[in-house]
């Protein structure tokens, strides 16, 4: 393509997309207020975002809500964390729980998971960690992997009761599966260690090469370290260690970094 035909596309680029974001807004609001619920969750998205719009948080807030008074899930998220933000000028976590709990009920697993994560705080509604176990549980059976590492952490710290580490695995290997590298990375050292579950150094092995597959520095490291020193059962392997401890070092990872010189 010469300069001149790019220039000409670049130039009606640039006056398409303002005139399609346009186009999308008028939609959203006439389609919320028809009472659509999905028009009313996109339009305080934009708002939300400053997408196409001034950037409105207040604006914002009140279609997320109308969002999930029209029982859409994902407005009543929304709604909770902007009350909790402060971005609407304080704190309202008793409102905002409340919010997450009808997201929650209407089958949001971030909600739950928020939820969750205020009943173990105490945050907007009388702290109880069991609930707040039961909330993180649910969210992870939703596919929220971030709530699966949670209540495995509430777990194997016996938040709720007595540490139960079989159950915290359970809970890392879950958020594993989910594509969770911090889940991962600690499911390879309860793998490596037999801590609730079946010793196994080639699955820890596995698994801290998937965590670093997923960008995690720490497991990188740890693997990259395993490997070129060996011990907790890894056999030495300083070639095997290398690109482990290479990418280690590239996200940030100084204990790996000083392996390579």
């Amino acid at each position: 393509m010469t300069t001149q035909r790019l220039g000409l596309a670049l130039a009606v680029a640039l006056v398409v997309m303002p005139a399609t974001v346009a186009a999308g807004e008028e939609a959203e609001r006439a389609a919320c207020k028809r009472g659509d619920a999905a028009g009313c969750l996109g339009l305080a998205g934009r708002y939300d975002r400053g997408d196409g719009v001034a950037r409105d948080k207040l604006k914002a807030a009140v279609l997320f809500k109308k969002a999930c008074t029209l029982k859409k899930a994902e407005g009543c998220l929304g709604s909770g964390r902007l009350l909790a933000s402060g971005d609407l000028g304080s704190v309202d976590d008793v409102n905002a729980a409340k919010q997450y709990r009808r997201g929650c009920d209407l089958g949001n697993g971030a909600s739950c998971e928020e939820l969750g994560r205020a009943y173990v705080d105490g945050r907007g509604v009388k702290k109880n960690a069991r609930r707040g176990l039961a909330q993180l549980d649910k969210a992870c059976r939703k596919g929220v992997a971030v709530a699966c590492r949670a209540a495995a952490q509430f777990v194997a710290a016996g938040v709720a009761g007595n540490k139960d580490p079989v159950r915290a695995a359970a809970l890392f290997e879950s958020g594993c599966t989910l594509a969770d590298p911090n889940s991962c990375a600690a499911l390879a050292s309860a793998r490596l260690d037999g801590n609730g579950v079946g010793k196994d150094t080639a699955v820890a092995l596995t698994l801290f090469e998937k965590a670093c597959g997923l960008e995690s520095a720490a497991a990188c490291a740890r693997i990259g370290i395993l490997l070129a020193r060996g011990g907790s059962g890894v056999e030495k392997n300083p070639q095997r260690a290398e690109p482990f401890l290479k990418k280690a070092c590239d996200l940030g990872a100084p204990s790996a970094c000083s392996l390579l010189w």
